[in-house]
C-alpha cells in the first residue's frame, strides 16, 4: 500500500485523496514501503559507517581538554574550601582555557564533519 508522501499516512490503492491531509494522491505522490525501507536501510548503513566514528573522533579531540578542564574546576574548589583564594582564581582561569579549546575543538571537528557529509550527498 502507498503512502501520501505529504504527511506520510497510509493511502489505499484506488484513492485519489489522502484520508489525512487531503492531498491529492497520484503515482508519483506516494511512494510504496518497499521503496521507503530501501532508502531507510541505505541512510542506517550511511550513519553506522560514517557518523559513528566520527562521534567517536569528536569526544577524544575535545572531551581530553575537557577532562583536563575538569580536574582544573575541582583543583578551584578545593582551593576555594582551604580559602586560598588565589590558587582558586588561578585554577580557575586554567580550567575555563581548556573548557574553550575543547568546545572549539568540538565544533570544529561537528563543522568538518557536516561538510563531509554534505560534500559525500552531492
Amino acid at each position: 500500500m502507498p503512502f501520501c508522501s505529504k504527511c506520510g499516512a497510509q493511502v489505499s490503492d484506488d484513492s485519489a485523496f489522502c484520508p489525512s491531509c487531503g492531498s491529492p494522491v497520484s503515482s508519483t505522490n506516494a511512494t510504496s514501503f518497499s521503496q521507503t525501507s530501501a532508502v531507510s536501510s541505505e541512510y542506517t548503513s550511511d550513519i553506522k559507517t560514517h557518523l559513528v566514528p566520527n562521534i567517536i573522533l569528536i569526544f577524544l579531540g575535545g572531551g581530553i581538554f575537557a577532562i583536563i578542564g575538569t580536574i582544573f574546576s575541582c583543583l578551584a574548589s578545593s582551593a576555594l574550601g582551604k580559602q586560598d583564594y588565589n590558587s582558586a582564581r588561578n585554577y580557575s582561569k586554567i580550567a575555563r582555557i581548556f573548557m574553550i579549546i575543547a568546545l572549539v575543538i568540538a565544533v570544529l571537528l561537528i563543522g568538518l564533519i557536516l561538510l563531509g557529509i554534505m560534500n559525500s550527498n552531492s
